[in-house]
């Protein structure tokens, strides 16, 4: 009898164990401690008092594991540096157009880049270990080591001096504390008070002037940071434009609001709730073409539908042309929806012809390339390449279509101002926020973008080098220049200086926005917030 109690006192004293739960605790422990997670303590630690609550009845036992499945990836996504969950959920319907290979390569992203060697290595020995050791004890050490960790304070330095109104300057504390948040909220807030008193003025109609056509050429998923990525910031394309944009904010991530923002650029920033919203015609760039006298035009190298994306261009974008029809043009892509993508060369030089022979004098052109985007596929290529390598293919064949264009504009004898305006970056380094690819968070490495502008006309010719605009700069920075450029009658004279047109330049802050998230970057250091008042150092 004695023999009997002393075994039930020490069964009574043998912790639970916490089985396979405890692979899933030294996973996350691992990540957290090499900086790629977060550790919510209270979430963390309640979860393992919940998995070791001694639980008899097996349909209790059943209920449990399957909520604690479902509360553990709920709580892997607390822990992670991931946008909310509900950001998610905004783009389910635009995720269910993706084809199934690419839902694929996007969710194996999310696993983290481990060596897979220490990956094999790290799993025998946790099997091992878990045949000769109680592994629950040494975890539930580690997750008290790491909620020390955790609420230990954490050096910060102060926010950067922020500019108020113009006139004065606040000085913020620490990222999150009140005082950071309320100065932050104001720089925002002073941001679009002065962007929404700024307006590029064009000059009156007048009929001497030298008439020129002038090509947008919009092109999805291309980023400073992804030409690092490939190695190509010097490429020979953009060594041929006449101005170069080196520190351009696209101020958005995404396709729709980007162009949307080029509809508007000849007045200041406007907050991005404000895209689709009415506004004067002397903020809407191609009215203000129609009102010089151009005729407009408006290509794709897909059919735009995604997103609604043809349809918002029109409307919202105030383009008043249908698209340039596809029907003959080779297809070069297959995209990440299943969607045909033609040969970027076939429809711009087609349009071309069909431009020559066209009696209006002058046409504002809207081309948009999706051929960069994530997860397209080359038609003719066997090689299944993914990530930057892929990139890198499709960026030298898009890249060589715009520069034999080029040549074409300059054959034809023809005044012409080219415009490459990236929408903003493809995402391929990734961060601790996003994966590759996912561009939720407008960051500076997918809203800094290679704007450049060329002057191609058969008397016009360039004295100097091409000029490298440094300032921070947006879309009004392009509506300066095109209003500058028609004011001036520049291809009514020989030659041209770039550096000469830089002083009317206007110069915009980098703030960035999507919808549910705003990022902004003051000297160096970018903030974000995803509720519109509070702020985290990104």
């Amino acid at each position: 009898m004695n023999g009997k109690v002393r075994k039930l006192q020490s069964q009574e004293l043998v912790l639970p164990e916490l089985a396979i739960w405890n692979a899933y605790f030294l996973i996350k422990l691992v990540l957290y401690f090499q900086g790629k997670m977060q550790f919510h303590v209270v979430e963390n630690i309640a979860f393992a008092i919940f998995l070791l609550l001694p639980v008899s009845l097996p349909v209790l036992r059943v209920a449990r594991q399957i909520s604690a499945v479902i509360f553990a990836l709920w709580l892997i996504h607390l822990d992670s540096n991931l946008p909310p969950l509900e950001r998610l959920f905004a783009q389910l319907e635009q995720l269910s157009h993706f084809e199934s290979d690419y839902l694929v390569e996007l969710a194996w992203r999310f696993v983290p880049d481990i060596n897979p060697l220490i990956a094999v290595v790290g799993i025998a020995v946790y099997i091992i270990a878990n045949r000769y050791f109680r592994l629950t004890s040494f975890v539930l050490l580690a997750l008290f080591a790491a909620s020390i960790h955790s609420l230990s304070p954490q050096p910060t330095a102060p926010i950067a001096t922020l500019p108020a109104d113009g006139h004065g300057e606040h000085e913020a504390q620490a990222s999150g504390s009140p005082q950071g948040d309320e100065a932050l909220n104001n720089y925002l807030s002073s941001f679009f008070s002065r962007e929404a008193r700024r307006q590029v003025r064009f000059p009156p109609l007048a009929q001497e002037r030298q008439a020129f056509d002038v090509i947008f050429l919009s092109v999805c998923s291309l980023s400073w940071d992804d030409l690092d990525v490939v190695e190509q910031r010097q490429h020979p394309l953009l060594q041929r434009f006449d101005f170069v944009f080196e520190q351009f904010n696209s101020a958005t991530s995404y396709s729709g609001p980007a162009v949307l923002r080029l509809s508007r650029a000849s007045c200041g920033q406007l907050p991005h709730s404000g895209l689709y919203e009415e506004t004067s015609d002397q903020c809407l760039l191609m009215t203000q073409f129609t009102q010089q006298g151009y005729d407009h035009a408006l290509l794709m190298n897909h059919d735009g539908h995604f997103d609604n994306f043809l349809e918002s261009t029109r409307q919202l974008g105030h383009v008043d042309a249908e698209l340039f029809p596809l029907a003959g043009i080779p297809q070069a892509q297959k995209a990440f929806d299943g969607s045909p993508i033609y040969s970027d060369l076939a429809v711009l030089e087609n349009w071309w012809q069909q431009r020559l022979q066209s009696p209006s004098p002058s046409t504002v052109a809207l081309y948009n390339t999706t051929s960069l985007h994530d997860g397209n596929r080359l038609l003719d290529s066997r090689e299944n390449l993914r990530g930057a390598q892929s990139y890198k293919r499709r960026m030298d064949r898009l890249f060589g279509d715009i520069s034999r264009f080029l040549d074409r504009l300059q054959q034809s004898g023809k005044n012409v101002v080219v415009v490459l305006v990236p929408e903003h970056g493809a995402g391929l380094r990734g961060d601790a926020m996003q994966i590759p690819g996912m561009r939720e968070i407008p960051t500076p490495a997918i809203t800094k973008v290679p704007v450049a502008i060329k002057l191609i006309g058969p008397n016009l010719e360039r004295q100097g080098p091409a000029a490298r605009i440094t300032q921070p700069s947006s879309y009004q920075a392009i509506g300066q220049l095109l209003a500058d450029f028609m004011a001036a009658d520049i291809f009514a004279n020989k030659q041209f200086s770039s550096s000469d047109w830089l002083s009317t330049l206007p110069r915009t802050e980098p703030v960035s926005q999507n919808d549910g998230s705003t990022m902004l970057s003051i000297d160096g250091e970018s903030y974000l917030s995803l509720d519109g008042s509070s702020w985290t150092r990104y």
